[in-house]
């Protein structure tokens, strides 16, 4: 959007000439997280899902379901128990990934590679 200014105490951590494009601000006990114009990549759809866990003030979760690599995505399943971890590249990829107990396991995954485990015979 144009013409969108920041109040005061906003942080603003992205501008494109006088368009912002990434700001963030804290009110009372709440926060909040404006994102606008920034191109889809690997990189800006990690930012945009620890926008939301900042935003939430829920930090502490965001290792939950995750993966390190930008590359690299957790899909769990609650109804059948299973999760995916899913390279989205042509290229191997290297990674430690947090299962819904935000245990962390070291994974080499192949160029498209989908890897199913079965989350409740983890636990």
């Amino acid at each position: 959007m144009k013409n969108i200014y920041a109040l005061p105490d906003t942080t603003i951590i992205r501008t494109q000439g006088q368009d912002v494009q990434l700001a963030a601000n804290t009110f009372g006990e709440g926060r909040s997280v404006y994102i606008s114009g920034i191109p889809y990549s690997f990189e800006n759809a990690r930012l945009f899902y620890r926008a939301i866990f900042w935003a939430a003030g829920e930090e502490d979760r965001m290792k939950i379901w995750y993966s390190e690599n930008d590359n690299i995505e957790v899909n769990y399943y609650p109804a059948t128990g299973k999760y995916c971890v899913v390279n989205n590249t042509y290229e191997p990829q290297d990674t430690v990934i947090y299962d819904g107990h935000g245990k962390d396991t070291k994974m080499h995954l192949e160029p498209n590679g989908i890897y199913w485990f079965d989350f409740d015979e983890q636990k």
